[in-house]
């Protein structure tokens, strides 16, 4: 049920907020004036977000975001740890498809916030006052688990090569439509380019269906006809264009019901990204077709590579953050207390 068709007395005490959001305030930062007469530019951390005291319960939707998002949004460890802090003697409702990755993130925090407490001072900003009393409540866990079900899938093993996508979309049915997730912009690029020719070329496809190619990418928004297209699969579940492909950019948040969307194509590495692509598209009880990317050994090799370098460069910053900011963290906590 939308929250615009629920009564008033219900409505006014529900908040949506996007984690996001949540970020930005805790990281505005603000020129204010001290009564001590410092002035400055400053953070001006939990101050901003102090209002989530008032409610009682936080529903984390899609909550993996946390940890799939963190490579390249370090802002998620904020939001992360502000809901669980400002929650933390509330109920806190976890939800997601693939919640299995980060669920010992979440299952953990408590325990190691617990142990560690006294340590947190250095995050003072980003949280609110520590109440030791909270040590002494025990935090039951319950979890509720459901089944992902995919007997409605047909599935086959392609190569990841333009002209195999290209030829399987030329003999597929004319009017049915195609969902074409990528990993790289580039190569969807280049996709979107190929497939135009093809349908100036007379490529065969319904009469009343819009020949159209359409790329969405994280800029999404710089370009008329995408912001469109994306705007009417929100509003409509359903799709405008022959060939939609696009990157992770719409692997959360948007249902589509197209009874016209047969096709999918997935090109990903990464669980939670493939199940949340796949996701996308709703059972209705029609047969749909996917699509699976066959990866090269090289292409495993050199994913094993980055994923080493960043687990280095991370194992760096945790020494480096040890060695530097625990005798000020300590020596803080003495003059503290």
């Amino acid at each position: 049920m939308e929250l615009s068709k629920l009564p008033y007395a219900q409505k006014r005490n529900i908040r949506v907020e996007l984690y996001q959001s949540i970020e930005n305030k805790v990281c505005t930062i603000k020129y204010r004036k001290q009564r001590n007469g410092f002035s400055g530019f400053m953070a001006l951390g939990h101050a901003e977000i102090s209002y989530l005291k008032e409610y009682d319960c936080v529903v984390c939707d899609e909550c993996h975001y946390f940890l799939a998002d963190a490579n390249y949004n370090t802002n998620t460890a904020i939001s992360f740890r502000i809901v669980n802090d400002y929650f933390k003697n509330k109920i806190r409702i976890f939800m997601s498809a693939t919640i299995d990755e980060v669920k010992r993130y979440l299952l953990n925090y408590e325990e190691e916030k617990n142990r560690n407490w006294r340590k947190t001072n250095i995050y003072e900003m980003l949280t609110p006052a520590f109440d030791e009393h909270s040590l002494l409540k025990e935090m039951r866990v319950f979890e509720y688990k459901a089944d992902i079900d995919f007997h409605y899938l047909d599935i086959s093993v392609i190569n990841n090569e333009k002209s195999d996508i290209i030829d399987l979309i030329k003999k597929s049915d004319s009017k049915s439509n195609w969902l074409i997730f990528v990993d790289n912009i580039s190569f969807g690029m280049e996709l979107k380019r190929e497939l135009k020719h093809c349908f100036q070329d007379g490529l065969e496809v319904d009469e009343k269906q819009n020949k159209n190619v359409v790329m969405l990418s994280s800029d999404y928004k710089e370009d008329e006809e995408s912001v469109n297209k994306v705007n009417h699969v929100i509003n409509e579940n359903i799709f405008k264009a022959k060939v939609i492909i696009s990157t992770s950019v719409m692997d959360n948040g948007i249902n589509i019901k197209d009874p016209k969307l047969r096709n999918m194509i997935v090109i990903a590495d990464n669980k939670v990204e493939f199940i949340q692509m796949l996701g996308r598209k709703r059972d209705d009880g029609q047969r749909l077709k996917l699509y699976i990317i066959r990866q090269s050994r090289d292409f495993f090799a050199k994913r094993q590579r980055q994923v080493q370098r960043r687990l280095e460069i991370a194992e760096r910053y945790r020494t480096w953050i040890e060695r530097n900011m625990e005798p000020v963290i300590q020596r803080g906590y003495q003059e503290k207390y």
